[in-house]
Formats: structure tokens, sequence, C-alpha cells
């Protein structure tokens, strides 16, 4: 029964109480630099293949149909790993119409949900483009269904075929006979949209390697004020992946994200996702480092992003075209229902 008081989310509480601190505390550098605290670079586990390597296999779920349009079974790319990985994504250069729905294979061999991989939209340097990076928990078997790509492949001409007609005798047909009325409506006709071949995009895989330890907090001295933080030390970031920073003169705004997957991580898995995420963001959809000033876990933990100090107005990737005064905060996770 209910005591009067208020139960908040502990990561919306954090979330909120972090856009407050932020444009609170920046102009008034109380957020002492963070970067140096914490044990080390932490090796992240990648590869990456093309999405024609996948194979194709029918499935029947209402899901698939829901999300499609479409009723009955449908095919969906399989890929399969030796090697166990908890991260997913897929990427392609330039803009394309594609929507993509990956579950993954639970330890006990069924499996999971379908989790909307959302494309990013922000171009790389070089037309680099992708979903987001999904946390699918640790497997070694994903399976994709997806919009917007011809995975069946496009049905080769028909050899031709010598037909001989016997001959029979000569009838009087009317010219039009057989032949089905001319559409006069051609105004109304829409173009059929640009499909992607499945050898114009690549899948890549990723595991954070969340049992090669524990995260570093910052120390009291080093957060006056804030909530605990863990460094990019303290998470594992490359020292040497990071981009030329842009300090901002003023912040204008806070946003507020979320990365995509499942919630169901723990602490240690949750730095791991980090890793994950900065070594997406920085190579593969080369951006030189992770989109966004901070991002927090279910948790409440804050973890420091983009390298530059949390006590600056330092200009993320976290929203094309808006990014100059911006402060970019990320919830670790899916909360499209909360």
């Amino acid at each position: 029964m209910a005591t009067g008081q208020t139960s908040v989310n502990p990561t919306l509480a954090v979330v909120l109480t972090l856009a407050l601190i932020v444009s609170a505390a920046l102009g008034g550098n109380q957020i002492l630099k963070t970067q140096d605290i914490g044990s080390g670079p932490i090796e992240v586990s990648q590869a990456s293949a093309s999405f024609a390597s996948g194979d194709n296999v029918v499935v029947d779920d209402a899901a698939i149909a829901q999300q499609s349009g479409v009723p009955g079974p449908r095919t969906v790319k399989e890929f399969t790993r030796d090697e166990q990985f908890s991260m997913f994504a897929i990427t392609w250069l330039d803009h394309r119409d594609i929507a993509a729905y990956v579950r993954a294979e639970q330890p006990d061999g069924s499996w999971g949900p379908w989790w909307d991989a959302e494309p990013i939209g922000e171009l790389g340097p070089n037309g680099e483009n992708g979903t987001e990076l999904l946390y699918v928990e640790p497997t070694t078997k994903v399976q994709v269904s997806i919009v917007g790509v011809d995975i069946l492949g496009t049905p080769e001409e028909a050899p031709e075929v010598d037909i001989n007609i016997a001959d029979e005798a000569a009838v009087d047909v009317p010219v039009n006979a057989g032949l089905a009325p001319l559409p006069t409506n051609y105004g109304d006709i829409q173009p059929v949209a640009d499909v992607a071949a499945p050898e114009d995009l690549d899948v890549v895989f990723i595991d954070g390697n969340a049992e090669e330890g524990g995260i570093a907090l910052a120390t009291d001295s080093v957060t006056d004020g804030m909530p605990p933080v863990v460094t990019r030390a303290g998470w594992g970031a490359p020292s040497g992946s990071r981009c030329n920073t842009t300090y901002d003169q003023n912040l204008q705004a806070a946003g507020v994200h979320h990365t995509a997957g499942s919630n169901n991580y723990t602490r240690a898995q949750a730095a791991g996702i980090m890793r994950g995420m900065h070594n997406y963001h920085a190579n593969t959809l080369g951006w030189c480092d992770i989109g966004y000033n901070a991002v927090v876990d279910k948790f409440g933990t804050i973890y420091e992003g983009r390298y530059g100090g949390l006590d600056k107005n330092v200009q993320g990737a976290h929203v094309g075209g808006f990014n100059r005064g911006t402060f970019g905060i990320s919830m670790m996770g899916n909360y499209d229902t909360v």
C-alpha cells in the first residue's frame, strides 16, 4: 500500500540530476577533469562480415508478421559465430531506406525478443552509416529480419525456349481480344524504392570483455557535487582513440537519448557496453570517439563519454546537425516504453 512516497526510476533520477548539474556546473567549472583515473585500456573483441554471408532461414513468427505487415512465414538472415559476442550492428554506406529487427539465441537454445535496430542516420567522414549498436546479451547466434534489402536475390531471366506450334486453320480474331484495357492513372504509380543487395551491407559482432575487470569510480575530490562517475580510464577507453576536441563557447541545451537492445546487463557488463559503443562509434562509424558526453546505466552510474573533460563544453556527436552547444546524455538500455 502506498505510503505517500513516490518511487523514482534510479536511472531517470540520475539523468535528470546530471542534466541539472551540467547546466549549473559547467559555467562554474565545478566538475573537475577525470580522464586519468582508472585501471587503463581494456581490449574489445570485434569482427565483421558481409550481410550476404548469413544463412537464409524461414521463420514463422507473429512478431515478424506484425513488423513487416505481411502475414505468414518470412525469410530472415541467420549469423553464427564460434566466438561469443554481446553486441551487434548492421552497417552500410550513405543513406538507405532500411528497417531491421534482431533477436539472439539464448543459453537454453530458445530465441529472445526482437529488437528494433534503428538507423543512426548521421554519416561518418567517408559516408559510413548503420544501425544503433544493439546489446543482445552474450550469444553466438542472431537472426535479422530486414526490409529494404533483397535477401532472396532477383530471379535470373528465364532461358528462351523454342516452341513448335502445329499449323491450324486460320481463325479470325479481333485485334484487341484478350488484352486488358490500358490504365489511365499513370500519375498514381509510385516508383519502386531502391532496394539494397546483401553485398551492400556488413554485420558487426562486438564483445566488450566484461570479465576483464571491474570499474573504477572517480573519487569525491574530482567529482565534487556529482553522483559517482566512471572515468574513461575507469571503463577502459583506449588512450589514443579520440578526436581533436572541439569546445563550444556556450552550453545551450542538454539532450537525453537511450541506447538499444536488452536491459538485462550487470554492472561489469555495463562497462563492457561502454567499450563496445566507443569502438563502434570511433572505429566502425569513423566518429573518432564515442558520440555521447555521458552515459548513465540502469544502476544510476554515470560514465564519462567523449574526451575533453566533464567541466568543459565538449562538442559531441549525439544528434546530427545539433551538436554545437549541446550536451548529450544517453541512458544505457531500451527505454521506449518508460
